[in-house]
């Protein structure tokens, strides 16, 4: 599923056969979260929970205007 290239870009540092190791580890994760998805589709009541915790388009659940994202918000301010 996952190209060893965008893996070794990710542990550089990796051996060949460790980089195989996160690529089976990350395809068995993948699909793991494909199960639970499709279990939870296929129960309405198990859907409908989901999606009650789930925060929708229309309300998002960051702030934007708290955002300090691409800002130097953070950076000290000289004294």
């Amino acid at each position: 599923m996952a190209h060893m290239s965008s893996i070794r870009t990710l542990y550089p540092h990796f051996n060949d056969a460790q980089l195989r190791e996160a690529e089976d580890r990350l395809e068995q994760y993948l699909s793991l979260v494909m199960r639970i998805y499709e279990r939870i589709r296929s129960d309405p009541v198990a859907y409908d929970e989901f999606h009650s915790l789930t925060p929708s388009a229309d309300h998002p659940m960051m702030n934007q205007s708290r955002s300090t994202f691409g800002t130097d918000a953070n950076a000290r301010k000289p004294t």
